[in-house]
């Protein structure tokens, strides 16, 4: 039995983020170890951190970008958030285990003994750089002692490419780990020309569990069309529109995230345990989430991947590369297309050969974590 201290963004009030860290701290549970996740809480990721001297256009774009998470953040303290705070809060205080000593930056998790005989950073978008801040080397495991064994265990770039401000730095702490594994195939590339290392591509850490019974919680709603959109909306009310056409189904979506349009579906507010009622209990799925993806996959729906498209395209990398590697990448909807889309609701998914690929995948990430974990 192993003391593992885990890293990653476990605090963020997002149900992807919430939902992979409960599956690899159940996971390691599950596999004998015990663990608990260092609170490392930045101000970077959450509400912006610290405004730049405006000495350069990239200090000052970064100086908008810092602005708005502030805005947002307010806001939402005068307006009120429907009550997601709470229930995130909620769900935190009962299925992950959380160190109680706070870390607001690296510094300070340098100057204090780490109890952790193994670390492991992973599975959300931790390498990926951020507009105010660029790259935090704590997610590198830039920190502990000289013989503790530091693992990634599908962290992302959240992108097929890093920044070349930070090609370097990237290089150097990936020389630090001991052992590697990204989640997506770009990743295995970066990881070998940044720092010669090589690098395993293993499955977000939902898609190594059997079942998330234990934290879902019951809903009334059933025998809808479940919409999960982040970011960017373009092509999702003609998405929305013709499946709802197909289907005749209602549509319902996370109240935070809706953009309403043609489709004038229901916004909701869910918890994150009813967040997966709501996949679960879906006729259909609609996303351009990565982890929204990954949830029609394990609850076996029919769905369609929705592309992000301009500037923020890069990010479908995370869906396509787990889409391709299960079989499902004709689910990956790139462009609008009604009578591609028509063709595609109407055709079933082989879930038997998706089953083997996962399968056969989860044992490989298995062996990994497992023989990391051994040193």
């Amino acid at each position: 039995m192993l003391n593992i201290g885990l890293l990653t963004f476990h605090f963020a009030d997002n149900y992807g983020a919430v939902m992979q860290a409960y599956a690899l701290q159940e996971y390691l549970r599950q596999q004998g170890h015990e663990s608990e996740f260092i609170d490392y809480q930045p101000a970077h990721v959450e509400n912006g951190g610290s405004f730049w001297l405006p000495t350069s256009k990239h200090r000052i774009k970064a100086n908008i970008y810092i602005a708005y998470q502030k805005y947002t953040r307010w806001k939402s303290r005068i307006l009120g958030d429907h009550g997601r705070s709470e229930s995130f809060q909620k769900f935190r205080d009962e299925n992950l285990i959380v160190a109680t000593q706070r870390f607001k930056s690296l510094e300070e998790l340098k100057s204090v003994g780490l109890p952790y005989s193994h670390l492991i950073c992973g599975s959300d978008q931790i390498w990926n750089s951020s507009p105010q801040f660029g790259i935090d080397p704590a997610y590198f495991l830039d920190f502990g002692a000289d013989d503790t064994k530091k693992i990634s265990f599908a962290a992302s770039f959240g992108k097929n490419s890093v920044d070349p401000r930070y090609q370097a730095d990237v290089g150097s702490l990936l020389k630090r780990l001991h052992h590697i594994s990204v989640r997506e195939q770009s990743g295995v590339e970066i990881v070998q020309r940044l720092s010669g290392m090589k690098a395993n591509c293993v499955p977000d850490p939902t898609l190594m569990l059997d079942d998330f019974d234990q934290i879902t919680e019951p809903i009334s709603e059933s025998g809808h069309i479940m919409s999960y959109v982040l970011r960017s909306v373009e092509q999702i009310d003609d998405v929305h529109q013709t499946i709802q056409d197909e289907l005749g189904l209602k549509l319902v979506s996370p109240k935070d995230k809706f953009r309403g349009g043609k489709s004038n579906g229901d916004s909701i507010s869910p918890s994150p345990g009813q967040w997966l009622s709501y996949f679960k209990n879906a006729e259909f799925v609609i996303s351009n989430s990565f982890h929204g993806t990954v949830f029609a996959v394990i609850f076996r729906k029919p769905f369609v991947s929705v592309g992000i498209s301009g500037k923020k395209g890069a990010i479908n990398e995370r869906a396509k590369s787990m889409l391709d590697r299960l079989g499902l990448l004709d689910r990956f909807v790139e462009h609008f297309d009604e009578a591609k889309l028509r063709e595609l609701i109407r055709t079933p998914i082989d879930w038997d050969s998706v089953t083997e690929k996962l399968t056969a995948w989860r044992k490989e990430s298995h062996d990994f974590l497992m023989g990391a974990l051994a040193t």
